[in-house]
C-alpha cells in the first residue's frame, strides 16, 4: 500500500501550549481554522497563521429540548417510548466541560459542539465564516445528552450522532435538526451490553452510505435509508439471549473487531475502509467495498444487467434463472486500470450484453457475449477523454465530458406515453431525497414524496419483447420506508402512490438486502445481501455479496383486481405462468388479500345486502387463480398458514372444502389432497 506525499504548510507554536491544555479536534473553512480545547472554549488562528484568541461562549441554548423534533415512529425497533428512557439531563452544560468533538456544516451555516458529558449542542455561525467566533450562538440540544460522536453529510445535509447506548441518532439539517430516524442491533438479537456505546461514525466521501464501530465489539455499515449493507457481527436470532458477552460462541473467534472498534476512515473514492481494532493499535484493518451501478442520469429504462464496481473489478448479477442468481467477477484490465484508478462510471446497455466502465481518462468496453475487453488503440486518444458521465443509447455509448454540479440534476428520468415522440414528464431526484414530477409541456412541479434513495423508471412500450410484465407500474422507489410502486391513475393527478402499498408486506424487503435495480420481463427487483463464510484455514471470515430476488408480481395482479380490471390481470397472469416464482406469487396474492379481508371491521346487514351482488376482492382473487392448475395447491397451502376460525370466508369464496379435496382425489394429487384432508378433519372447514 503506498501514501500520498504529504508536504508541511504550517508550522505555529499556540499561545495555549503552556496553560496545560488539550486540543480536541479542528475544523475549518477556506481561511481559518476553530480549534476546541478542553477547558471548553473555542480557539480561531487563520491558515496564515494569525491568532485571534480563545472564545468562551454560552453552550446553552436559549430554547429547551423540544421532543416534539421526534417523528411518531423510528426505525430498527427503536420506539419513541424506548427512546425517552433514557433521562435527560436538567443541569447545564458547565462553561468548563471540556469540547470532545467539533462538526461544521458551512453550507447551513451550522457548527456542532459535542462535550465531555454527552451534550451535543448546534450553533450559528457567521455569514463570514468562522473568523468572527463571537458571532457563534447555541441554538439547540441535541441526542438526549449520552452522545458520544458526530458526524456530518454535507451532501445529504445529515447529522449522524452516535450515543452511549449503542444507538446512531439521524438528524435533517436542513428540516430544523428534526430526527428522522435511528438505527441499532436491536432487531438482530443484539443490545447495548453486547456491542457498548458507538465509538466512531464514518461517511463515505459521497455520503451515500455510514459506518458505525461500537466500543465493544465490532461495525456495521447503513445506507442512509438504514439498510444493513455489511457488518462484521455475526447475526443471530431475535433474542441476545445467545449473544458472544452472554454465551461465548467458539466460532468467534474468526469474527474481526471482536474487541472492538477504536479509528475508522474510509479510503479517497470509498472504495476501503480502514480500521484500527480497539486495544490493538499494531495493524489497520482494510475492507473493500464496492458501488452500485444505477444507471445515474437521463433515464426511462428498466435494465436487466445489474452491476456493481470495485477498484479492480465488477460485480455482475447472472439473471438468466431468476429461482437461482449468481454473481459473476469481473477483472478489470490490468493495462487500463493500471493507469486510469479509480473507476469512476459504469454503465450498461438495456439489453445487457455491453458495458462501459471509465476510470480517470479514457474509456473500455466489454462484450458479455464475446466475453472481450476493447480499449483504445491510442493512449494519447485516450488520456484526452474524462469521463462525467456514461449513457448507452441503443448500441452507442454517450460519454459525458461536462455535468452540472447543480444538487437538482441528481437523476431524472423521462416518461413517455409511447416509444416514439417527445417525453410529456420527467422525475426528479434531489440528493436531499425529495422525489418531485416536471410536466415538460406547462413547466410545472409537483412533489411526490421524499426520503427517496433511489428510484426505477417504467415505461409502457419501451420493451419490443411482449412478455414485459410490468406495464401497469409507472416506477417504483426505495428508502428507509422500503420499497413503494406508484401506478398512473386517470384524472388530473395522473400518478398517485397507493397508501396500502406503504406497509405492505408484499414489498418488504429483508433490510439488509439492497435494491439494485428491475428485471422487466421477470417482474421482479434485484437486491444484493452480505453473507459470510468462515474458512477454518483463515484468520478472518470470507465477505460475500450475495443477490436476492424479491417478486412483484403479487402487488401487479391485486392492483388489477382492485381496478376490475380483470381481462389485464389474467393475461398478466398468463404471461407469467412459466416463471418458476409463479405459484409462490398466486399463494402471496391470496394470503395477503385473505389477510386483509378478515382484519377489515365487520360490516353490517344493511351493507352487505347492498353490496352482495358485488363481488369482493377475495372473490376476484379466487376468480383469477382458479384459471391455473396451481389452484388447489394455492388454497390449501393459505388455509394452513391462517387461523382455523377464519376458514369459512376463505373456502366460501373458494369453495367447499370438500370438492376441494374430491377434485384432488380425480386428478390423483394424493399429497395436495392430504393436506385438504387435514383442513377438513378440524371442523373448522366451510361445509
Amino acid at each position: 500500500m503506498s501514501l500520498a506525499t504529504i508536504s508541511l504548510l504550517l508550522t505555529e507554536q499556540v499561545p495555549f501550549a503552556a496553560k496545560d491544555l488539550s486540543l480536541s479536534n479542528i475544523v475549518s473553512d477556506s481561511k481559518h481554522m476553530l480549534l476546541g480545547l478542553s477547558d471548553g472554549t473555542l480557539y480561531s488562528i487563520s491558515w496564515k497563521g494569525e491568532s485571534y484568541g480563545a472564545f468562551q461562549f454560552d453552550p446553552n441554548p436559549s430554547a429547551s429540548f423540544d421532543n416534539s423534533q421526534f417523528p411518531h415512529s423510528l426505525e430498527n425497533g427503536v420506539s419513541l417510548k424506548d427512546l425517552l428512557k433514557v433521562p435527560m439531563p436538567n443541569h447545564i452544560i458547565q462553561k468548563n466541560s471540556e469540547i470532545k468533538q467539533l462538526e461544521l456544516c458551512l453550507s447551513l451555516r451550522l457548527l456542532f459542539v459535542l462535550y465531555s458529558d454527552g451534550h451535543l449542542v448546534s450553533c450559528s455561525i457567521s455569514k463570514k465564516g468562522l473568523k468572527q467566533v463571537d458571532c457563534i450562538k447555541a441554538e439547540k440540544r441535541l441526542a438526549c445528552g449520552d452522545a458520544v460522536c458526530a458526524s456530518v453529510a454535507l451532501e445529504q445535509d445529515i447529522l449522524a450522532v452516535g450515543t452511549r447506548r449503542g444507538i446512531v441518532e439521524l438528524y435533517d439539517l436542513a428540516e430544523s435538526l428534526m430526527l428522522i430516524r435511528t438505527v441499532s442491533w436491536y432487531d438482530w438479537g443484539y443490545s447495548m451490553d453486547d456491542t457498548g456505546p458507538v465509538s466512531c461514525i464514518a461517511w463515505t466521501p459521497d455520503n451515500s452510505a455510514f459506518a458505525v464501530g461500537w466500543k465493544l465489539r465490532g461495525l456495521t455499515v447503513w445506507s442512509v435509508s438504514g439498510c444493513r449493507l455489511m457488518s462484521t457481527i455475526r447475526q443471530i436470532g431475535l433474542s441476545s439471549v445467545s449473544s458472544p458477552v452472554a454465551k461465548p460462541n467458539r466460532d468467534c473467534k474468526h469474527e474481526p473487531l471482536m474487541g472492538g472498534t477504536s479509528l475508522m476512515q474510509w479510503g479517497e473514492h470509498g472504495y476501503r475502509l480502514y480500521v484500527i481494532e480497539e486495544r490493538s493499535s499494531e495493524r489497520i484493518l482494510s475492507f473493500s467495498f464496492g458501488k452500485c451501478c444505477l444507471n445515474i442520469g437521463v433515464s426511462g429504462i428498466a435494465y436487466i444487467r445489474q452491476v456493481i464496481y470495485g477498484e479492480d473489478r465488477l460485480l455482475i448479477v447472472q439473471s438468466e434463472e431468476i429461482d437461482e442468481l449468481k454473481m459473476l467477477h469481473l477483472k478489470l484490465p490490468v493495462s487500463y486500470i493500471s493507469q486510469n484508478w479509480p473507476v469512476q462510471h459504469v454503465a450498461a446497455s438495456q439489453d445487457g450484453m455491453y458495458l462501459a466502465v471509465a476510470g480517470l481518462h479514457g474509456l473500455i468496453l466489454y462484450g458479455i457475449r464475446l466475453k472481450r475487453w476493447r480499449v483504445f488503440g491510442d493512449v494519447t486518444q485516450e488520456q484526452k477523454i474524462q469521463c462525467k458521465g456514461l449513457l448507452w443509447l441503443g448500441k452507442i455509448v454517450v460519454v459525458c465530458n461536462y455535468i452540472d454540479s447543480s444538487k437538482m440534476k441528481s437523476r431524472f428520468t423521462a416518461f413517455c406515453n409511447s416509444f416514439s415522440g417527445e417525453p410529456a414528464r420527467c422525475l426528479i431526484l434531489r440528493s436531499n431525497g425529495e422525489l418531485s414530477l416536471l410536466d415538460l409541456d406547462d413547466g410545472r412541479e409537483r412533489n411526490l414524496t421524499d426520503s427517496v434513495e433511489l428510484f426505477f423508471g417504467v415505461t409502457c412500450g419501451q420493451f419490443e419483447d411482449k412478455t414485459n410484465l410490468i406495464e401497469e407500474v409507472s416506477w417504483l422507489d426505495y428508502g428507509h420506508r422500503g420499497m413503494q410502486v406508484w401506478y398512473p391513475s386517470p384524472g388530473p393527478n395522473s400518478f398517485k402512490q397507493e397508501d396500502f402499498l406503504q406497509l405492505d408486506p408484499e414489498l418488504e424487503l429483508d433490510r439488509e438486502v439492497y435494491p439494485l435495480g428491475l428485471l422487466p420481463n421477470a417482474g421482479v427487483v434485484v437486491g444484493v445481501s452480505q453473507r459470510m463464510s468462515f474458512p477454518s484455514s483463515a484468520e478472518f471470515p470470507c465477505f460475500e455479496p450475495s443477490p436476492q430476488a424479491q417478486t412483484i408480481l403479487q402487488c401487479l395482479l391485486r392492483h388489477l383486481l382492485q381496478r376490475d380490471k380483470i381481462e389485464e390481470a389474467l393475461r398478466l397472469a398468463e404471461l407469467s405462468a412459466e416463471k418458476p416464482h409463479f405459484s409462490h406469487c398466486l399463494e402471496w396474492l391470496l394470503f395477503t388479500v385473505f389477510e386483509a379481508d378478515i382484519s377489515r371491521p365487520n360490516v353490517d346487514k344493511n351493507q352487505m345486502s347492498v353490496l352482495k351482488h358485488v363481488k369482493t376482492l377475495l372473490e376476484k382473487t379466487c376468480d383469477l387463480i382458479r384459471n391455473f392448475p396451481e389452484y388447489l395447491d394455492v388454497v390449501v397451502s393459505v388455509a394452513r398458514k391462517t387461523d382455523g376460525r377464519h376458514w369459512a370466508d376463505l373456502f366460501s369464496a373458494a369453495g367447499r372444502s370438500t370438492e376441494l379435496f374430491e377434485e384432488c382425489f380425480q386428478r390423483r394429487w394424493y399429497r395436495t389432497a392430504a393436506c385438504y384432508i387435514l383442513v377438513i378433519a378440524k371442523g373448522w372447514v366451510w361445509l
